[in-house]
């Protein structure tokens, strides 16, 4: 994405991309504390962007951490993006851009991720045939191909049992490859004109999942109160409409009671009922209502 760093953000089709600073420890990342006082969860995913070699120098807990570190500072856990930027000898420009890469579903194993990467040369084939006759310098989706074939995909399972295993295990959402982009002259500095690499990612985006961050038992806890006070709406909602019908039965026989229209015997048996409902409530006076009543109270 070329140009955010210096812009700090690019806008496209009411999508924003935000730069949140290099995962290194002691980096700036300013921008997601400023986030987090929105009231609502303004980011939709996290993409990090890095190059082979840098994939390969990576460590991955060191990464787990300082993801962690933004998810806390941002208040929301939200899904990953892995974006390799894979170099070239040869120039790209021109070649017909298309997403390369895959998706993950939730809880998928680092084994998985590697298999998944594995059968991707298969879909690579066709279009980088035909890019390739098209021009002998647009490579990178035969080269990207050859590669995951010839040991790329397996040394991507070490990083993935850092990011998918373990407490502190994220939730990596897709694997993405693309050649460097450059940016283009006499665009506007925060315009953002993603190409048809970003499709599968925008796409994406509205069914994405996202949870609170924080440690196990803080998302518990909140989790608790929300079911607590779930309850308690529930409960002091049917104490109203216990209490309400009570009032609404008693003031019938007492309407009942004294209505001269009525027959003698219709009357009586009100009146006794009345009476009955009189008592009972005096004794609930002294001795205490039912639990189901006294929500609210």
């Amino acid at each position: 994405m070329p140009g955010i760093a210096e812009a700090g953000w690019l806008e496209a089709n009411n999508v924003v991309a935000v730069w949140g600073g290099s995962l290194l420890p002691g980096a700036d990342s300013a921008r997601i504390a400023v986030l987090r006082k929105l009231k609502r969860c303004a980011v939709s995913a996290i993409v990090l962007v890095y190059d082979g070699e840098l994939r390969q120098a990576m460590q991955g807990d060191l990464i787990v951490r300082q993801l962690n570190e933004r998810y806390k500072k941002l208040g929301w856990r939200v899904p990953l993006y892995l974006w390799e930027v894979q170099k070239s000898a040869w120039p790209q420009e021109g070649r017909e851009t298309q997403p390369v890469g895959c998706l993950l579903a939730p809880h998928t194993t680092p084994p998985e991720l590697v298999e998944t990467l594995k059968s991707l040369p298969d879909t690579l084939i066709e279009p980088g045939v035909q890019q390739g006759l098209g021009s002998h310098t647009h490579d990178f989706l035969l080269r990207l191909g050859w590669q995951l074939r010839n040991g790329m995909a397996e040394r991507f399972h070490a990083l993935a049992v850092s990011l998918l295993t373990g407490p502190y295990a994220v939730p990596l959402r897709g694997v993405m490859f693309s050649p460097a982009v450059y940016p283009k002259d006499g665009t506007d500095r925060q315009r953002w004109l993603p190409d048809n690499s970003w499709n599968a990612i925008l796409n994406d985006l509205p069914s994405l999942r996202i949870q609170r961050a924080g440690m196990a038992w803080e998302r518990t806890l909140y989790q608790a109160v929300l079911v607590a006070l779930g309850l308690t709406c529930a409960g002091v909602l049917f104490s109203w409409n216990t209490n309400r019908q009570e009032i609404t039965d008693a003031q019938q026989l007492a309407v009942t009671a004294r209505d001269e229209h009525q027959n003698a015997d219709k009357r009586l048996a009100a009146l006794g009922e009345l009476q009955r409902e009189m008592a009972r409530l005096q004794y609930r006076s002294q001795h205490g209502v039912p639990w189901y009543s006294r929500f609210g109270q």
